[in-house]
């Protein structure tokens, strides 16, 4: 007679076990999304918030047209040079779009202030490689 209620118990037992499995399994799938790239590649983390306590702008990407024309996308926003965007509330003009950076400059009360976005703030950049060519002779 016992057996039949041991074989319960542990039938219970392995049920438990697998529950809580499953829902420690549910927990952390939720905490850390595989889809996303890890938090170092993530410019909106790396970059300091503005002193003014705004969220700081982000720049995704740099775009090359046709005759070298540049345009940015800051924050889900299309700009090219001479354009003009908000940021925290304050109006910025684009004045310059290179290969890595965009600078952006804004109209106060004691002058002009500029703000530089890096597309990738923290990376490492490799130093450039000279290559020379050897003669040869004949």
């Amino acid at each position: 007679m016992d057996a039949p209620l041991t074989s319960c118990l542990r039938a219970g037992r392995v049920l438990g076990v697998i529950a809580t499995a499953f829902v420690l399994t549910q927990a952390f799938a939720q905490e850390r999304d595989p889809t996303k790239p890890p938090a170092i590649l993530n410019p909106r983390a790396t970059q300091p918030a503005p002193a003014d306590g705004g969220s700081p702008a982000r720049l995704s990407m740099i775009l090359r047209g046709h005759d070298d024309v540049r345009s940015a996308l800051i924050d889900g926003q299309l700009v090219r040079v001479g354009e003009s965007i908000a940021i925290g509330g304050v109006a910025h003009r684009v004045t310059r779009i290179s290969d890595n950076t965009v600078v952006l400059a804004a109209a106060n009360e004691t002058g002009t202030t500029q703000l530089t976005l890096e597309l990738l703030p923290d990376a490492e950049r490799p130093r450039e490689r000279l290559v020379t060519r050897g003669k040869t002779g004949a």
